[in-house]
């Protein structure tokens, strides 16, 4: 007869088993959950809209050191429109460039969404191991805007809610009347990134978008509408920053890109001319340095290729950055003969110009500061400022992607105002010497200078002083030569307009 105790022990056995099998099951699946990255999880799915807002909350929660979540605007419908500013001091007001990554301007195409975050990730996790990160953070502010078209993701269309394609919403060279001013009828989207553009003045950004495999830049448009090369006056310069991305990517500069096969990159006209682009716009308007960089020939991906899109996309989105905003040149336009008591400098708001380049960069108020793409190469600068003489250098650009820094010191033109300084010399003169100096109550002597209307009350309050002397000094000669029997002199009268009109 078999034992009892053993039929009946042997169910329980199974189920420890059993049970002991779920916990090392539940163990390891832990266990990898733990091991996921956060860049992992940001290339995990498509978030919504809802679901981004939170998610952009909590990454400024965790990496606050370096992260500032702005609202640039609203959508049609009223969702925000949402920007992280990365940097070692987000927020601030310092003197670095700034440069920005714009997603989802097309609703969709969703990677822009996923590709910022895993960016954003990758930059507070590497912070302190990665050099590349550590050079952005210092170096710069990124600006990351994960979608610029929320209501047209909400609704898996390519234009907002309003049935309008935002890529061609922006003002055109070739409108008409031709005019890059905001005419009033833009988008709210497009409007919040006109007003963005502006405030902040960006060195250099791209927009990403799907559809294909390639690096586009400027011009996006021809006069007579055909498709052919347009080239805009810094053609050399956007087609280093566009071949740079291609040869950094895995996949877009190799001749396997099917589409484009000769180095993944091309002129937008070129490729099929539109008209109220972003790219165009921000460039010609703003003096921003623009690319549309087209990241997957199918719109909206899987979910399950997310990764391998972040790993092609990865080295290129950390070496635009840093190629764009330092790997040209960028420096400092200052006083020589600074107005600040004390020998501090006078940074100038100038206009920074290549020869043989129409475009202009200006330095930025009150740092003087100024960031300016160029491909390698050397080149004649000059910096210009209103009341200053101008200032020209020649430099050269490396090829190694370090770029190079200049600094402009621009002498005061004295000119033949008639104010002068103590000394008899000749005071500065102009609108830009009045405004300098009025902030300081000096000049650059040092020599006290009175402003127009207050030089004009004194010589009226003198004159008058004169006449009463005179008139009064003539009444008493004149009772005096009437008590002695004699006739008074004539008295001179000078007219007030006389004496007001001539100068010292």
């Amino acid at each position: 007869m078999p034992d009892l105790s053993q039929i009946l022990l042997r169910p329980h056995a199974q189920c420890r088993t059993l049970i002991v099998a779920i916990s090392l099951i539940l163990l390891v699946e832990g266990a990898l959950a733990l091991q996921i990255s956060p860049v992992q999880r940001a290339l995990a799915q498509y978030l919504t809209n809802e679901e981004l807002s939170t998610y952009l909350q909590d990454y400024q929660r965790r990496c606050r050191d370096i992260a500032k979540l702005h609202v640039i605007g609203t959508s049609v419908q009223g969702r925000q429109l949402l920007a992280l500013e990365l940097a070692a001091s987000p927020g601030s007001t310092n003197a670095l460039p700034h440069f920005r990554y714009v997603g989802n301007l097309h609703g969709n195409e969703p990677t822009g969404r996923v590709l910022t975050l895993a960016l954003a990730e990758y930059i507070c996790e590497a912070r302190g191991e990665d050099p590349q990160v550590a050079q952005i953070l210092a170096g710069m502010h990124l600006w990351l805007m994960p979608s610029a078209n929320p209501d047209g993701f909400d609704q898996r269309t390519r234009e907002n809610i309003n049935n309008v394609d935002l890529n061609r919403d922006f003002p055109d060279r070739f409108s008409k009347p031709p005019s890059l001013m905001p005419t009033g009828s833009e988008q709210a989207e497009v409007r919040a990134l006109m007003d963005w553009s502006r405030r902040i003045g960006f060195t250099a950004s791209a927009a990403m978008h799907e559809g294909a495999l390639v690096a586009n830049y400027p011009m996006d448009g021809t006069q007579d509408r055909s498709t052919q090369y347009a080239a805009s006056p810094d053609d050399g310069t956007f087609r280093h920053l566009a071949t740079k991305y291609a040869q950094a990517h895995t996949r877009m500069a190799l001749p396997t890109n099917k589409e484009f096969p000769n180095g993944g990159i091309t002129n937008g006209a070129a490729w099929y001319p539109i008209y109220g682009s972003m790219q165009d716009w921000v460039y010609l308007a703003t003096g921003c340095f623009e690319l549309t960089l087209e990241v997957s020939e199918s719109k909206w991906p899987p979910v399950a290729s997310l990764g391998a899109l972040w790993k092609e996309n990865k080295a290129s989105l950390l070496g635009l950055p840093l190629l764009a905003v330092l790997g040209g040149v960028r420096g400092v336009v200052k006083a020589s003969n600074p107005l600040r008591q004390g020998g501090i400098d006078t940074p100038l708001r100038a206009n920074v110009t290549v020869a043989g380049i129409e475009t202009v960069v200006q330095s930025r108020e009150g740092t003087g500061v100024f960031a300016r793409p160029l491909a390698p190469g050397t080149y004649e600068l000059q910096a210009r400022a209103h009341g200053y003489t101008t200032a020209t250098q020649q430099t050269t650009v490396p090829d190694d992607g370090t770029g190079v820094e200049v600094l402009f010191e621009l002498k005061r033109v004295a000119s033949s105002g008639r104010a002068r300084r103590a000394g008899g010399e000749e005071a500065a003169d102009g609108a830009a010497a009045l405004d300098s100096v009025a902030a300081w109550g000096v000049n650059p002597g040092g020599a006290l200078r009175l402003e127009p209307l207050r030089h004009n009350v004194l010589l009226v309050s003198a004159g008058i002083v004169l006449l009463l002397v005179v008139w009064f000094g003539g009444w008493r000669l004149a009772a005096t030569r009437r008590g002695r029997g004699l006739q008074p002199r004539t008295v001179i009268s000078i007219p007030l307009s006389r004496v007001a009109a001539q100068g010292p």
